[in-house]
This record gives structure tokens, C-alpha cells and sequence, in this order.
């Protein structure tokens, strides 16, 4: 009982290092992909899409105001959201669940996580990629 302390001590470390880890593949923003998901707070849950196309991004949620456009630059194990969608009145609802600013990713391909840690809390993006028909 004595080394519980060091042993919590650790965990948080491990999973600090989660965040600056990228295990998965990266994402290259020339590449045109279409995802859809769902983003998750504390206290609020909603379906999102996502489209990456040369370079930009255009992002919707289902809560109103929900939407964010603009250029897109990736790096390792980080995702920069450059927000250039003007809307004349401030979004009451809905702002910080458009992702603007930097965030953490892992792609693997098919699932798409992209978080970040704002306002004391957590928001997260998890997003499938969505291959079209022929």
C-alpha cells in the first residue's frame, strides 16, 4: 500500500504520453476524405462530419451554430483547425464543438480521434471514414 502513490503516479504519466504519441497513420491534407461521428464532452454528446479536402476542412454538428471551415495543417501526432467560415452573429451554442485551434489525432486508417483539452475539461471527435459508393 505504501507504493500506491508512485503506482498512480505513473498512470498519469503513461497516459499523458498517450496524447504525444501518434501510433496510427497521418493524415495528409491533400487527400480528399469524408468522415462522420460523434464528438463527446462532459456533459454533451452529438453526431459531426467532417470533409478533408486539399488542404482545407468544412465541419458540421448537430447543434446549431455546429459549423467551421477552413485550412487544415497536420502534423505528427497534432491537428491544426484554421477556422476562416465568418458567421456574422456570434454562435451562442455550438462554437466549442467546432474544432479551431490545435488538437491531439490518431488515424488508423478507418477511425479517425481527435481530442483536446479546453476550458477544464475534455472534447473528443471520434470519426469513421466514410468511403463513397460506386
Amino acid at each position: 500500500m505504501k507504493h500506491f502513490p508512485a503506482i498512480i503516479i505513473g498512470i498519469l504519466l503513461s497516459c499523458t504520453g498517450c496524447e504525444k504519441e501518434n501510433k496510427g497513420i497521418l493524415i495528409n491534407p491533400q487527400d480528399s476524405l469524408f468522415f462522420n461521428g460523434i464528438f463527446v464532452t462532459a456533459a454533451y454528446y452529438g453526431q459531426v462530419t467532417l470533409l478533408i479536402d486539399n488542404g482545407s476542412y468544412e465541419f458540421n454538428t448537430t447543434l446549431p451554430n455546429g459549423r467551421g471551415a477552413g485550412k487544415l495543417i497536420v502534423g505528427e501526432n497534432k491537428i491544426e483547425f484554421k477556422d476562416t467560415l465568418f458567421l456574422p452573429i456570434l454562435p451562442v451554442y455550438g462554437y466549442a464543438f467546432v474544432p479551431r485551434g490545435t488538437y491531439y489525432y490518431v488515424f488508423d486508417g478507418n477511425t479517425l480521434e481527435i481530442q483536446k483539452y479546453m476550458h477544464g475539461g475534455k472534447i473528443m471527435y471520434r470519426l469513421f471514414l466514410d468511403t463513397p459508393e460506386l
